[in-house]
């Protein structure tokens, strides 16, 4: 199916999806990276395959009520036996797959393939705008937005798009009551995990060792020593006297 459209109004547009860009070098690499011919994700049930394993987990909501395979712990059921294998791992703990360089264990083959390129150093995903090289897929689409200006995740409420899930999920504080991060020295509470490790700052106190005095600050504590000592270091140029 081709997929280069070139619109009047001087924009590239994807048949597959609807999504259009003003350059057709960023249609490639759209094209490249989310309707690749090699498609990683398959459906097991109609044979459909896709570039993203988000877009096959939406795909599968037409197939739901044909799940057969049930976890007897949680309950959460799955289309084939090789998917409730693998979860459940999720519940006993079990690592089968092995890295002979470190011998760290995954619970499954991707995740050992992935970790591999850790000790091998490859970077098979490339990209074609900047030649930037990546070792895994999703981390190439994530860069890929940069050139394209692609912002897939957006605020509801707001509308404000965001490059990645965690930004949306973090701007979705903005309308709620909800602060999830508590500071347990004080109590008080923050939208955002860096606000919480900015305030903590606030609490760390770096002692005097001679009049246990503190402060939040090394400097100031190096300002106060001078105090204990006859250490002057600031003088007067005109009288010559010495402060601290």
């Amino acid at each position: 199916m081709r997929m280069d459209i070139h619109s009047p109004k001087g924009q590239y547009a994807c048949e597959a999806c609807i999504k259009s860009f003003a350059k057709k070098r960023d249609l490639k690499q759209h094209i490249m990276v989310v309707h690749a011919d090699e498609k990683l994700y398959a459906c097991d049930v109609c044979t459909r395959s896709f570039a993203e394993k988000a877009y096959l987990r939406k795909h599968l909501l037409i197939h739901v009520g044909e799940k057969r395979y049930i976890c007897e712990i949680c309950k959460t059921s799955f289309l084939r036996k090789a998917q409730l294998v693998s979860h459940a791992r999720t519940h006993s703990g079990e690592r089968p797959y092995t890295c002979v360089t470190c011998h760290k264990s995954f619970s499954s083959k991707q995740n050992l393939a992935r970790h591999g390129r850790v000790h091998t150093g490859e970077k098979p995903y490339i990209c074609t705008v900047c030649n930037k090289p990546f070792s895994e897929d999703s981390a190439l689409r994530m860069h890929v937005r940069i050139h394209t200006g692609e912002k897939p995740f957006s605020c509801d409420i707001c509308g404000k798009a965001f490059t990645q899930k965690h930004g949306l999920r973090s701007h979705m504080f903005a309308h709620s009551e909800e602060r999830p991060f508590s500071c347990d020295m004080c109590k008080k509470t923050f939208v955002r995990k860096q606000y919480l490790t900015a305030h903590l700052l606030t609490h760390k106190k770096i002692m005097c060792d001679i009049c246990n005095e503190s402060f939040t600050q090394n400097c100031d504590l190096e300002a106060h020593l001078h105090i204990h000592t006859e250490n002057k270091p600031h003088i007067c140029f005109i009288c010559d006297k010495s402060f601290i």
